[in-house]
């Protein structure tokens, strides 16, 4: 008697035991970090870097919504310099043409994680808008010694295409507040200076808010 009770007890417990010691999922997962992108150019690879940040609102254990942007922090430049030359009673002109490009996103879609205790393993899809903006500046300089202004103009023009792509990554926690992204690779398919594949790698920390029961 004493043994079938023990083992009916033993079946009520178990239960509440599991459900305490189920990991919690983040209702919301807030990311900032830095990202770097490699792109299809004119004539070659260009490179990007820009600050990013997402957040993640998850459904439950493994699917959650997501949104995020890339804010332009440098892109590719070049300056094209050349000398006008002058007479003997005049000094030169110096005019110079700086032509610079940067990349900002706007990007959304589903993301399936994969929780453990040490670590979390995602993959997304993505969708959304990249805008390249490209500033030209001219430039027109008399010789050192006149006490003339130099003459500046510059033109931006911007453009917005449709991208998407998918990727992942992996987080590892500090603790159930805190996480590290080591890396998340994403490729994109867009048009950004020539239409091709895109490649992106992001790092930074991942904060969490709320949690819930998987």
């Amino acid at each position: 008697m004493l043994r079938s009770a023990l083992i009916a007890g033993l079946f009520l417990v178990t239960p509440v035991f599991v459900l305490a010691q189920a990991p919690k999922v983040p209702d919301i997962e807030v990311f900032g970090g830095v990202s770097y992108l490699n792109v299809a150019g004119y004539e070659g690879r260009e490179h990007f870097s820009n600050a990013a940040t997402g957040v993640t609102m998850n459904v439950n254990k493994y699917f959650g919504l997501f949104g995020e942007a890339g804010l332009p922090i440098a892109g590719p430049s070049e300056t094209f310099p050349s000398l006008i030359g002058g007479f003997p009673i005049r000094p030169p002109f110096t005019f110079g043409f700086r032509d610079s490009t940067k990349v900002s996103t706007a990007l959304f879609g589903p993301r399936f994680s994969l929780r453990r205790e040490r670590t979390t393993l995602f993959v997304h899809g993505l969708a959304g808008v990249v805008r390249t903006t490209n500033k030209s500046e001219h430039s027109l300089v008399t010789g050192i010694g006149l006490p003339v202004d130099p003459l500046s103009l510059s033109s931006s023009f911007a453009v917005h295409t449709f991208a998407y792509g998918f990727g992942g990554g992996v987080d590892v926690n500090v603790n159930h507040r805190f996480a590290i992204r080591v890396l998340q690779a994403d490729y994109l398919r867009a048009r950004i200076e020539g239409t091709g594949n895109q490649l992106r790698l992001q790092s930074g920390v991942v904060v969490r808010f709320g949690e819930q029961s998987h």
